[in-house]
C-alpha cells in the first residue's frame, strides 16, 4: 500500500548525531547575494528547472513554443542554463537537448558544469552529516539514494520508488553500496512523517520536495540559488541580470534570488506567493508567455 505510513527507526542515527558538533553557521550565500545586487534589470541569463517547467509531465517533452522562445532569446545573446535537482547522467537521458544549454547547475546547485560539461564548482555534504545519512542508507528502512560526482545509487527499490520515478519520467537508480566517496545529494522516498524525522535529525542539511513522496537532501550551503551565484560569478553577470523559472519547492530559493523569478501556473501555491510573476501552465505555453510578457522575446515566430 503506497499510502501506508512508513516508520523508520532513527535511534542509531540520533546517537551518531549527538556525537557531532553542532552549529557551523554559514552566511556566505547571503553576503554573495548582496554583492551581486544591481538596480537595473537587463536580463542576460535565464535559469530553468526541468520537471514541470521545461519538461511537461503530461507529454514527456518540451512544448514547441518553449523551444522556439528559448532559441529566440539565445539569438539575442542571452545565456540559457539548467538548474535542476537531477544529476548530469540522469539529465542526459531526458528529451531536452533540442536546446543547446550554456551551463548545468545539477543536484540543486551542488555540482555546476559549464557548456562543455566541465565542473567549475562543487559543494559536498560535510562528513558529520554523511555519517548520519550513510547510516540511514545502510539501515534499509526507507528507499534512500546517495549521489556522488559521477553516479547515483539506491539501497533498495520498492513499488513507491517505481511509482514516483514513473510520474516524473525518471529512471531507477542501480543498487549499490557506499564506498566512502564525497556525497553531494541524497534522495529519500517517504511520506511527510519520515521527512519530518529526517529534518529533525540533520543540522547542516536542508530538505526540499519534488514529489509527494520524493525529497532531496543537500547541504544548507547549497541550493539552486547558491548554484546560480556560482554561475553568475563564473560568467560575469549580476543578480539583476538573471531570470529563472520553476514550479516546485526546491525552486523557491532561486525564485526569490533572481532578478525576476517566474512560477509556472502548474507550480505549488507557496512558490507562486513568492514569485515576481506567475505564468500559465507548462502545457499552456507558460515559458513563452512569460518571456513575451517581460519583453525578452517577440511573439512573432512562436507557434502557440
Amino acid at each position: 500500500n503506497l499510502n501506508q505510513k512508513v516508520n523508520i527507526d532513527l535511534d542509531e542515527s540520533q546517537e551518531i548525531k549527538d556525537k557531532k558538533q553542532k552549529g557551523l553557521p554559514n552566511d556566505e550565500c547571503n553576503s554573495k547575494k548582496n554583492d551581486l545586487m544591481s538596480d537595473e534589470k537587463d536580463i542576460k541569463v535565464l535559469f530553468f528547472d526541468i520537471d514541470g517547467t521545461l519538461l511537461s509531465h503530461s507529454t514527456g517533452s518540451i512544448p514547441k513554443s518553449t523551444i522556439q522562445a528559448i532559441k529566440q532569446a539565445q539569438e539575442k545573446g542571452i545565456k540559457v542554463v539548467i538548474a535542476t535537482g537531477r544529476g548530469l547522467v540522469e539529465l542526459k537521458k531526458l528529451p531536452i537537448f533540442e536546446i543547446e544549454f550554456d551551463g548545468y547547475l545539477t543536484l540543486n546547485g551542488n555540482i555546476c558544469y559549464d557548456a562543455n560539461e566541465n565542473i567549475f564548482d562543487g559543494n559536498a555534504i560535510i562528513p558529520e552529516e554523511i555519517d548520519i545519512l550513510v547510516n540511514i542508507f545502510k539501515a534499509g528502512k526507507i528507499p534512500f539514494v546517495l549521489q556522488n560526482a559521477h553516479k547515483r545509487y539506491i539501497n533498495f527499490v520498492n513499488d513507491l520508488v517505481v511509482k514516483v520515478q514513473n510520474e516524473t519520467h525518471g529512471t531507477i537508480p542501480e543498487i549499490d553500496e557506499y564506498k566512502g566517496e564525497e556525497i553531494y545529494q541524497c534522495n529519500a522516498f517517504c511520506d511527510k512523517k519520515v521527512r519530518s524525522q529526517l529534518d529533525d535529525l540533520l543540522d547542516h542539511c536542508e530538505i526540499t520536495a519534488w514529489n509527494e513522496y520524493g525529497i532531496d537532501i543537500i547541504a544548507k550551503t547549497g541550493g539552486k540559488d547558491a548554484g546560480i551565484i556560482k554561475y553568475l560569478e563564473y560568467a560575469g553577470y549580476s543578480r539583476s541580470q538573471s531570470m529563472c523559472f520553476g514550479d516546485g519547492e526546491n525552486d523557491q530559493s532561486m525564485i526569490t534570488f533572481c532578478g525576476i523569478g517566474v512560477a509556472m501556473g502548474n507550480g505549488n501555491e507557496e512558490l507562486k506567493q513568492v514569485a515576481d510573476y506567475v505564468t500559465t501552465h507548462v502545457d499552456d505555453n507558460g515559458i513563452a508567455n512569460a518571456l513575451i510578457h517581460f519583453g525578452i522575446v517577440d511573439k512573432e515566430n512562436i507557434e502557440f
